[in-house]
């Protein structure tokens, strides 16, 4: 190849390890020269301001607050797929990392449709922790259809 590979790092987590890892991924990629680092982040992300440091070209999602925000911005997500997906081909990116499962990631990746970027999903743990369970959550955090290749984090993975 004789340009960098173009890499989107997506999450779109407001707070705990999924934004925090996507950060240190993200602040490691970015000392590589073979690799262009992009990001799609939650403008409501806790970190948000370190993300903005890093100075790399960011698509921000405005996602939710509680429950109220949460209905509302889902109702969008046809939208804001679009949004996505117009991203990645505009700017020629060649794969996509979800670097940790999000409510909406089952949902949006079906509209992201015949790509040009493989689409790769970080798995953090096998079972889902405590909490996380439940017929709804189960949907929304089962394996993602039309997903590339999965990076598993954990040895029990």
């Amino acid at each position: 190849m004789n340009r960098p590979l173009r890499l989107m790092l997506w999450h779109w987590g407001r707070h705990g390890g999924g934004p925090s890892y996507t950060y240190h991924l993200a602040r490691a990629l970015k000392a590589l020269p073979d690799v262009e680092t992009h990001l799609s982040i939650s403008r409501q992300c806790e970190i948000a301001k370190e993300f903005r440091a890093l100075d790399l070209p960011v698509l921000w999602v405005d996602t939710y607050r509680g429950l109220p925000t949460c209905l509302l911005q889902s109702c969008l997500l046809p939208a804001v797929a679009r949004r996505l997906r117009r991203y990645i081909h505009d700017h020629r990116i060649d794969a996509v990392n979800s670097t940790m499962t999000h409510l909406w990631t089952r949902l949006v990746t079906p509209a992201l449709g015949r790509r040009q970027a493989r689409l790769v999903c970080t798995v953090h743990d096998a079972t889902l922790h405590p909490g996380e369970g439940g017929r709804v959550k189960d949907w929304f955090y089962a394996p993602v259809p039309g997903v590339d290749a999965y990076i598993a984090l954990t040895r029990f993975v």
